[in-house]
């Protein structure tokens, strides 16, 4: 004869049993819901960029997502060879970074405090090296939705500020000393934009 005990402890174990089970499934549901909502989320990133961008490479947009990137953040790729050149010495030096930081003062970064979060990030510690190619390659995409016109004065722009964190290398600026690696930068610059490339330029790519 099951004694009253053992009745009550097969009754406490089954409880036990079935309230286990319970936590299991709804960890599970949340896991499921928490994912669901990352898939969408992701989406909507995808679908915000797609329309900010005017892109359907959608290899390219991969890249973008995977560095970060989104519609309210992707001001900031314009000025990714200033960052470059920042770092194209190994560190940035407290001049070099007062110059990069004229970038934030441009029209299309001024308004957007998440490009500028980027960017500044990218001048703190030196960014993904797939940046530095993600940036010409969406570059390079771009170009042709503008006028030549308007194409080479934002390459000049641009080239003129990495020019002048590059001449701030050394602690002075325009002093006049830059450095191969830097020059390599400001070439890259250069050639993407269809501007002249310094003499004595190799043509080779860093």
């Amino acid at each position: 004869m099951v004694s009253q005990t053992t009745k009550r402890c097969r009754v406490e174990k089954s409880i036990e049993m079935k309230f286990a089970q319970r936590e299991a499934l709804l960890s599970e549901q949340r896991e499921l819901q928490l994912h669901r909502e990352q898939q969408l989320e992701q989406q909507r990133k995808h679908d915000e960029l797609c329309s900010a961008t005017g892109l359907v490479d959608e290899g390219l947009i991969s890249r973008l997502l995977e560095l970060g990137f989104t519609a309210q953040n992707l001001a900031a790729l314009n000025y990714a060879p200033v960052a470059e050149v920042s770092w194209a010495s190994g560190y940035v030096t407290e001049t070099e970074e007062r110059i990069a930081l004229g970038s934030i003062f441009t029209p299309d970064m001024f308004v957007a405090q998440e490009a500028v979060d980027l960017y500044l990030s990218w001048l703190r510690q030196r960014p993904d090296p797939s940046l530095w190619a993600l940036w010409e390659d969406y570059t390079r995409v771009q170009l042709p939705k503008r006028e030549i016109a308007a194409n080479q004065q934002l390459g000049k722009q641009l080239l003129d500020l990495a020019t002048g964190v590059a001449l701030a290398s050394g602690g002075l600026l325009d002093a006049g000393n830059i450095c191969a690696t830097e020059q390599k930068v400001l070439d890259r610059i250069a050639r993407v934009y269809g501007l002249p490339v310094a003499v004595g330029d190799n043509d080779e790519k860093s």
